[in-house]
């Protein structure tokens, strides 16, 4: 950029600077998961905090039937049957016996679908309420400050980093808890 001889050839470079950013960026590029395929699986699934944990739970061998489930998140046993049936329309849990088992679908919703604040609402809203009522059993953490705009660049990279090596760790792990990771870093403009 420093030796471009031309006006316009400074800003094609920094328009190609500012594309390879934001692909650089974008979370569905770096993870590399599905996202479901039409707007009503999206607005089943989105819908509410539990669709995603219980898909996800039954991953863990002893969370794989109703009760269980019902039990270790705190719902209604026929709801969590009625959620069950619809994953399994989806195609993301199967039913073998008295048995669900997680068929597929480590998903990502992308950032311009209309379902991506709803689904991270939910879960800010059950990172609330984890707050209140287990303070002790997690780690909540909010901190408003000023930073230059180099720090602010260093801060994105860094929880872009963490979500990267956070995914390598998550992924080839054996399936024991169930877990929320909810991140939120951006510039307070309103």
């Amino acid at each position: 950029m420093a030796r471009a001889g031309s006006k316009n050839l400074k800003e094609r470079i920094t328009r190609k600077l500012k594309s390879l950013k934001s692909e650089h960026e974008n979370l569905a590029s770096r993870l590399k998961r599905p996202a479901l395929q039409t707007d009503a699986e999206n607005s089943v699934y989105y819908s509410a905090w539990a669709w995603s944990a219980i898909h996800i739970l039954v991953s863990i061998p002893e969370f794989q039937e109703p009760r269980k489930i019902a039990s270790k998140l705190k719902l209604d046993e026929k709801y969590v049957v009625r959620v069950l049936t619809q994953l399994q329309r989806i195609g993301l849990v199967k039913q073998s016996g008295k048995r669900w088992l997680y068929h597929s679908g480590s998903l990502h919703i992308p950032r311009h679908s209309p379902f991506v604040v709803t689904h991270h609402n939910n879960w800010r809203q059950k990172a609330m309420l984890h707050a209140q009522m287990e303070p002790d059993n997690g780690i909540h953490y909010t901190n408003v400050t000023s930073v230059s705009a180099s720090a602010m660049e260093n801060l994105k990279l860094l929880v872009l980093k963490f979500i990267d090596e956070s995914t390598q760790i998550a992924g080839p792990s054996e399936p024991e808890e169930l877990v929320a990771i909810t991140i939120d870093f951006f510039n307070v403009n309103y």
